[in-house]
Order: structure tokens, then sequence, then C-alpha cells
């Protein structure tokens, strides 16, 4: 058997590495649905502010409840303190009241959450003004750590925030791209492979939807060691079966499950009106796949111009994979979701 040219070579190496580190690294997350998502109604009037903070319940609160959000009058900053104590809301969140008092009856002008640093998080405002005081009922998605209320440069409005977050958690989804993965694993035929992620994409965003509004709801407890075991069937499935020619119809279900478990932390935090953040969410979801999908696309293609990876690679990861969900359904049972 000859040697394999050293190009080849380096293209499996890396590709390879790529593939299993893509799984790896990010395998002890075992709780993969964490939108990083929290919602803050502020009503702004002269001498203060109320904050009105909603996270979801199993993320917690990012800093102690005064530091989560400095008010400034200008230079001056605003006295912060907590009014009663943190409430449960609809959807498994929790709430804190905070109350602002500005020094002279100032109207505050920009507020700060200083935990936002370093953080991929997003927090949907809306900012309420009380009589003279602008702005008036404005929603807009925060990312930075600082925002003025009456100067330029407002950030994204809140849908289009939403939009990226569903691009975004699809990277932090581990258990969504190990599932994606599995799809391509195997040899099938460019119209197969169109009806299986078809398929998987219409199942998920029904789910989605569904779970949303109410319809259909299943706690993180049996979502998500369920999500887990359909990675591991999927692993196991390149393992020992033969044809693929039907996998769309199981593609179908599996992606009702795992926008259950999308929806599942969505919901936590948007309990109102929420067929427009929804399709915002999902619309995000569905840039982040494309991506991933063409992102794993490629590294199989390199990898495939090595003999031995085609012989061994995709089964090798195939044994990943079913070891990887296996592992997450065990854990997510024993920490309950």
């Amino acid at each position: 058997m000859q040697p394999l040219p050293s190009n080849r070579l380096s293209h499996t190496v890396i590709a390879g590495f790529g593939l299993l580190l893509a799984l790896l690294l990010l395998a002890r997350q075992a709780r993969a649905h964490d939108v990083g998502l929290s919602v803050g109604d502020y009503r702004v009037s002269p001498g203060g502010l109320t904050a009105r903070l909603t996270f979801a319940r199993r993320e917690g609160f990012p800093a102690p409840k005064e530091e989560l959000v400095r008010v400034f009058a200008g230079d001056a900053r605003c006295k912060v303190a907590v009014s009663g104590d943190e409430v449960p809301v609809q959807g498994d969140g929790i709430e804190v009241l905070l109350v602002a008092e500005c020094p002279r009856g100032a109207t505050p002008s920009r507020i700060e959450l200083p935990w936002l640093r370093g953080k991929s998080h997003t927090q949907l405002v809306s900012v309420h003004g009380e009589g003279t005081v602008a702005p008036v009922d404005r929603d807009i998605a925060l990312t930075g750590r600082e925002w003025s209320f009456f100067t330029g440069g407002a950030p994204a409005p809140a849908l289009l925030g939403l939009m990226g977050i569903g691009a975004i958690h699809i990277f932090f989804g581990l258990d969504h791209l190990a599932f994606l993965l599995g799809l391509l694993l195997v040899p099938v035929t460019r119209r197969g492979l169109l009806l299986t992620l078809t398929a998987f994409t219409v199942g998920h965003s029904l789910s989605l939807l569904l779970s949303s509004l109410g319809v259909v709801t299943l706690g993180p407890r049996l979502v998500e060691p369920a999500i887990a075991l359909s990675v591991a069937w999927i692993g196991l499935e390149n393992l020992f079966r033969k044809r693929f020619t039907l996998r769309f119809l199981l593609a179908l279900p599996f992606g009702l499950l795992h926008g259950l478990g999308f929806a599942n932390g969505l919901r936590e935090l948007t309990s109102g009106a929420v067929v427009a953040p929804v399709i915002a969410f999902n619309l995000g979801v569905e840039l982040g796949q494309i991506g991933s999908l063409t992102l794993f696309a490629a590294l199989l293609w390199m990898a495939d111009t090595s003999p031995a990876f085609r012989l061994h690679g995709r089964r090798a990861l195939s044994i990943a994979l079913a070891v990887l969900g296996l592992g997450w359904a065990v854990a997510r049972t024993v920490h309950g979701g």
C-alpha cells in the first residue's frame, strides 16, 4: 500500500480533527438548549425608572440583582434597589423588579448591563416613557453593555435580534449539530439528502411553533434526554443499516423532537405574542443550519480525499455520535434535562 501524498494526509488530518473537535470540545455541555436570552421592560419617568427583568430559571441571574442594570442621568449614577423577591413567571422563567432613583429628580438617559461583556447573550428590551419622557414604546435587542435612551446608534430591532439569536443558537446546540452531521455521514443521493433535510426542517419548525403557542407542551426533563437519544440513534443507524432511501421518514419525527427543544428555551421568556418571535427565531435557526451543513459538507469533502477516511472515518464518527448521544441522555436524565 503506497503512502498517502502529504497534502492529502494533511487535509485528512485537518478535516478529521476539525470534525472531532466540533463534537468533543463541547461534549461537556449536557444541556444544549439554553438560549442566552433575557427580557427587560424599562419604564422611564422623571426622577428614575423601574426595570422588570426576566431570565430563564435554569440559566439564573448572571450577576447580583443590584448589578443587573446600572442607570445614569447624564454623568450621575442613579441608585438601584431590588423591589420585592424574585418571582416565577409562565414558561419556567424568573423575574425581578428593580427601582432606580436619580439625583435631584433627573431623568435617566442611559443604562448599562455590565454582565453582558464577553457573553453570548441578548436582552430583548422594551422602553416606555411616562408623560413627556421619550422614547415611548421602543423594542430593541441589546447585545452591547451600554445603550443611551435619547441618542442615535440604536441597537437592532427585537425581531432582528431574535433572528440573530436563532442563528447563533444552533452553533451552541451541539446535539442539533451532531444530528445534522449524522445525516451527512451516509451515502445518499442529492435528492435523498434534500428530502431528509426538508423533512427535518419542517418537523422542527412545526413543533417550535405549536409548542410556543402552547398547543403542544413537553418539558425539558422529557425532551432533552430524548433529543440526546436521537443523536445516538442516528449514529447507530449509520453503523448497522445498509440502505437509507427512506431516511426522510425518520427525519420528520426527529425534527419535531428537536423543535420542542428549541421551543422550551424560547418559551421561558416569550410567553406573550409569540408568533412573530418564533418566526424570527426559526429563520435564524435555518440560516445557522445552512451554515453548519455547508461547513460539515466541506470538511467531509476534504477528508474524503483520503482512502483511509473513506474506509474508516465516517464509521468512526458514527460511533462517536452514538457514544456522545448515549452519554448526553444519561447526563440529562440525571440532571433533569
